[in-house]
This record gives C-alpha cells, structure tokens and sequence, in this order.
C-alpha cells in the first residue's frame, strides 16, 4: 500500500478529530503533517485512530495511529490552523 495513502487516512482521522473540537463558524487547516511509517502495508483493512494532543484558540495539535491486523503500520502527528468557516 502506498505510503502517500497512510498519510491521507492519518490525515483524515487527525481532521476528524479536530473538526469535534469545531465551534460551528470555525474550521481546521493542516499546516505540517509529520509521519512515521513503522512496516509494510499490505492490500486489507486499515484502521486509524485519531486523537487531539490540545487545542489552543488558533492551533490545534493532533496525533493519529494506523493498524492492520492489530500491528501499528504509521503514525502522525499534526499542527493544525482554526479558521473561521465562510
């Protein structure tokens, strides 16, 4: 599995994660995504898991986690900008 494809799920379940966090005029912008690739992907289910380290009035830090069968294949850790929604 390409590694560009974890860091697109990482990257959604981190946004998820943010977009709880949201007032409903607010959005999120990633603005640096760091990740780690632990081993091989293969074909099969992934399963990410995001989370957020903290929120600030303007940033919010998030971090994410992939598995398959159990085993952590990547994991992230991003800085993320809010926005007000227009």
């Amino acid at each position: 599995v390409a590694g560009g494809m974890c860091a697109a799920v990482l990257d959604t379940a981190i946004g998820g994660a943010a977009w709880t966090l949201m007032d409903e005029d607010e959005d999120v912008l990633t603005v640096d995504l760091r990740t780690e690739f632990h081993r091989s992907a293969r074909p099969g289910t992934l399963r990410a898991e995001g989370w957020v380290v903290q929120r600030n009035r303007r940033v919010v830090f998030c971090a994410a986690e992939l598995f398959q069968d159990g085993e952590l294949v990547a994991s992230s850790r991003c800085t993320q900008i809010v926005r007000r929604a227009t």
